[in-house]
């Protein structure tokens, strides 16, 4: 079952720009609220196992974690939204037969690598020239005529 629903998600990743869009500008917009709350999670851990070590007590931490979380899914929520809107306004630019929702959702450009032995434009180009080492001074007045 997971094996067929993992085929149709790749399936429709590669099908549809406004997907691949869409899960792109969430993973980039969610970046860095996810690792400010990652941080957050640890510090609230690190001063709950403090607290418990000193008076028993480590009732605060469950409710810092929750208010965490209460700043964290208003983010999120707007980010998935934000990402939602670009999702759209791609498909809406693909319908119309543009080519930048394509060339966004279709991600960076990659070269492709020619087989080894093949002339390429950058084997046309002329060598550059090493440059020469200094010449010791002994060796440049040895080399003077006297």
């Amino acid at each position: 079952m997971s094996r067929k629903l993992l085929q149709m998600a790749q399936q429709s990743f590669q099908q549809h720009p406004a997907v691949r869009t869409f899960v792109y500008a969430t993973g980039i917009l969610s970046a860095i609220p996810l690792g400010v709350f990652a941080m957050y999670i640890l510090f609230t851990l690190i001063g709950s196992l403090m607290a418990a070590g000193g008076d028993g007590r480590a009732g605060g931490g469950g409710r810092s974690l929750l208010a965490g979380l209460a700043v964290l899914v208003p983010v999120e929520g707007t980010i998935l939204v934000v990402a939602g809107g670009l999702a759209a306004a791609s498909s809406a630019l693909a319908a119309r037969g543009g080519a930048a929702p394509r060339a966004i959702a279709a991600g960076p450009a990659r070269p492709a690598l020619a087989p080894p032995g093949t002339v390429t434009e950058l084997d046309d180009a002329p060598a550059a020239e090493a440059p020469q080492a200094p010449q010791a001074p002994q060796a440049a007045a040895a080399a003077e005529p006297a």
